[in-house]
């Protein structure tokens, strides 16, 4: 059974999304357009995948470890580079990786670290919400013709500031599909009487009464309403919906990345990539839904936590590498900040965020934090801001460009400070 549910009205959504697409062909994967893309001399529309590791990683565990710590060392594929002994496959795709050891930010709580990490601002920063990163990047590529949603959030927890993930000031219309724990997808047809052509012809009559109501009356709850019903007729009329059926992939490859939260979360994310998803944050959890903040227990849980990791996302990249999707999809992994040394406490001041494919220079580690792990030395701090100037350059995305929010009011994508880092292009 999968482990990945839908909240209410989004199971009702998909039951009928997959009912109508039972008779209709199962997809041809993306690696047939990419193909397609590159004999044609065009590039392959970008895509992005976070995998976001909700409580704060220990670097000191995982991709910055340090001689004589809490951990034995993994010499990489790259030489001079070394990884934690809980992630060996990772150490033999760091050539794939490009680390950034040097992040910062100035928030030590949870919630505002959160806010960060999703917006590239501080809490609220200038009296504006802040559109998520997800939100920038469907804004930007995103189709509006999509038969599924453009930005899909997967297993997030409850107490994760859910509200940043969300469109901010660009509107519920750049809202993500949150695939929530609790509730399975249906695989069946509507109950009774019903059929498929009567639950057409009501949605068709009301989103024509919904297009009258707009007409007439503008307001965001009315316009978040009507993108909601036109995002669940298009989902209905959809065959990609089977993207959510996991079943689908041979036991294998199932294997391959997991068979726990995490390893499905990162299948059911290569699966959205492969049929045109621009943005999937996949939330990677443990077994029992504890995320990162590994302030008890910590060796036992570090890990855990970090061998799940190293077993999903170096699945992940064999698999979008092997289907030719690996140089259009940008993949960060990180959380909203680091540990200290021992792994217990928070640490915003010197941590390390990963990313990998999208065309970036990878193989390579930008900054170090010297001997004993606590302080930047041969690169700047590297902010949010930076950050997201960063991986919008790798999407093709003008991060200097503004939008032009209520009363004319100019507001930038991200600060105006804000620097790319230019080692990884």
């Amino acid at each position: 059974m999968n482990p990945l549910r839908l909240s209410r009205r989004e199971a009702l959504k998909l039951s009928l999304a997959t009912t109508l697409a039972g008779s209709v062909p199962w997809f041809e994967p993306l690696r047939a357009h990419a193909a397609q893309s590159a004999a044609s001399g065009r590039t392959p529309p970008k895509q992005c995948i976070l995998l976001w590791l909700g409580g704060g990683p220990s670097q000191a565990h995982s991709f910055d470890p340090k001689p004589g710590e809490h951990v034995g060392l993994l010499q990489t594929n790259v030489p001079g580079l070394h990884f934690s002994e809980y992630l060996p496959r990772l150490a033999q795709r760091m050539d794939k990786l490009a680390l950034i050891k040097t992040m910062n930010h100035p928030n030590f709580g949870h919630g505002d670290a959160v806010i960060w990490m999703h917006t590239g601002y501080r809490n609220r920063d200038g009296g504006i919400e802040r559109p998520s990163l997800g939100s920038i990047v469907t804004h930007a590529i995103g189709r509006p013709d999509a038969e599924l949603p453009n930005y899909m959030v997967l297993d997030p927890g409850q107490a994760e500031g859910l509200f940043s993930m969300n469109g901010g000031h660009l509107g519920p219309r750049y809202n993500p599909l949150k695939v929530l724990p609790g509730q399975s997808i249906p695989d069946q047809r509507p109950e009774g009487s019903v059929t498929i052509d009567e639950i057409r012809s009501r949605a068709s009559l009301l989103e024509q009464m919904n297009q009258s109501f707009l007409q007439h009356n503008h307001s965001d709850v009315a316009a978040g309403h009507h993108n909601s019903l036109s995002q669940a007729l298009a989902i209905m009329r959809s065959s990609k919906t089977r993207a959510f059926n996991l079943d689908e992939e041979p036991i294998r490859v199932q294997e391959r990345y997991g068979r726990g939260r995490m390893g499905q979360a990162c299948l059911l994310a290569r699966r959205l990539i492969e049929v045109g998803v621009p943005f999937v944050s996949a939330h990677l959890r443990d077994g029992l839904g504890n995320g990162w903040d590994t302030h008890m227990d910590t060796p036992d849980r570090n890990a855990i936590l970090f061998r799940h990791l190293d077993v999903c996302f170096s699945a992940l990249l064999d698999d979008l590498q092997a289907r030719g999707l690996l140089e259009s999809t940008l993949i960060i992994c990180m959380g909203e900040f680091g540990r200290s040394r021992d792994g217990i406490n928070h640490n915003n001041r010197i941590w390390t965020a990963v990313l990998a494919g999208g065309g970036l220079r990878t193989g390579q580690s930008i900054g170090s934090t010297g001997d004993n792990g606590l302080t930047a030395t041969g690169y700047r701090p590297v902010s949010p801001g930076d950050l997201f100037a960063t991986v919008l350059r790798g999407l093709g995305i003008d991060h200097t460009a503004g939008y032009t929010i209520r009363g004319g009011r100019p507001v930038d994508i991200v600060n105006a400070n804000a620097r790319v880092v230019e080692e990884l292009f």
